[in-house]
């Protein structure tokens, strides 16, 4: 009963995120999950190791303190560390299609041990595509990264499967579906 009254189960039925959350609750009036409080809830925490403690009141923390998802979405307060967010197609001598992303600078930067690269699968043919600061537009005001997917010209009607993923150490800490 506890863990319903405190927020903890409105949480996981958010799938563990404040962000766009289905289930709403007003903590501290005995109330349960449902559709009719106007309230998000936002899990906080204090410490890294420490279980987080329920709220109504979205926490202050910094950069530092996002606690990322397996997509590199922060469960408190929805920042993207990657995110999706458009493609296209170019008909140059050959045909790319290309997916673009915001990329969390700290996953940029030259001196950092995360690497970051683009994967895409179409007619059972993956190949891998690393990522290149020189290719970038600006979309709403932020910079997006892009990266292409070459293909032929038999296989425009095949589905793309592609995953944006970061590295740390040669490990995936991040992935990230693209657009279909």
């Amino acid at each position: 009963m506890a863990e319903i009254e405190n927020g903890s189960v409105t949480y996981l039925l958010n799938g563990e995120s404040s962000a766009n959350p289905i289930w709403k609750q007003t903590i501290g009036i005995g109330s349960a999950p449902g559709f009719q409080s106007s309230d998000t809830v936002y899990a906080s925490y204090t410490s890294e190791n420490e279980e987080p403690t329920y709220t109504n009141t979205k926490p202050e923390h910094s950069e530092a303190d996002h606690k990322y998802d397996e997509t590199g979405t922060c469960k408190i307060c929805g920042h993207h560390s990657v995110k999706a967010v458009g493609h296209s197609l170019t008909l140059d001598g050959s045909i790319g299609v290309n997916f673009y992303y915001y990329i969390d600078h700290k996953y940029r930067d030259i001196d950092s041990n995360y690497t970051v690269e683009f994967e895409f699968t179409v007619n059972g043919k993956t190949s891998t595509v690393p990522y290149n600061a020189n290719k970038s537009l600006q979309i709403d005001g932020e910079s997006a990264f892009g990266f292409t997917a070459s293909i032929d010209s038999d296989e425009m009607t095949f589905p793309i499967t592609s995953e944006l993923k970061v590295k740390k150490d040669g490990k995936v800490i991040y992935s990230n579906f693209a657009l279909e």
